[in-house]
């Protein structure tokens, strides 16, 4: 086989993984992006959607489960949107992404997604994968 062949097949496989789409080597679900302030100023419209945020990590923290969501089988997530919101309302189930979450440091990159919901007098995200 000719080098020209060889490389065109590599091109087609490649495009056909979807090599470094991500740079992690797992496949982005696509699902429409949202930020902090959207979510605060039109929660009452997007509430029960399904949505992702592109963020970083502030920190895990119990504060808003226990004030809020009043679930103690869930754990808080704070996240600063890629716009620079800060967004305190996040919920994932510990069973599922406790350990996980307690592994990353502040600063680090993630991708929460999940439905949007009245929780209290707040609107959060009910996290139900997290891609990084």
């Amino acid at each position: 086989m000719s080098a020209r062949i060889i490389f065109s097949m590599t091109v087609i496989a490649c495009l056909s993984l979807g090599c470094g789409s991500s740079g992690t080597g797992t496949k982005r679900e696509n699902v429409e992006e949202v930020t902090a302030k959207r979510i605060e100023v039109f929660g009452d419209k997007l509430n029960g959607e399904r949505r992702a945020m592109s963020c970083t990590l502030v920190r895990v923290t119990n504060t808003w489960v226990d004030i809020l969501l009043k679930d103690s089988s869930y754990v808080g997530v704070y996240v600063k949107d890629m716009e620079g919101g800060h967004f305190q309302y996040g919920f994932a189930k510990k069973d599922k992404f406790g350990e996980e979450l307690l592994k990353m440091k502040s600063g680090d990159r993630m991708r929460i997604i999940g439905t949007i919901q009245k929780v209290g007098f707040e609107y959060g995200i009910i996290i139900d994968a997290i891609e990084r």
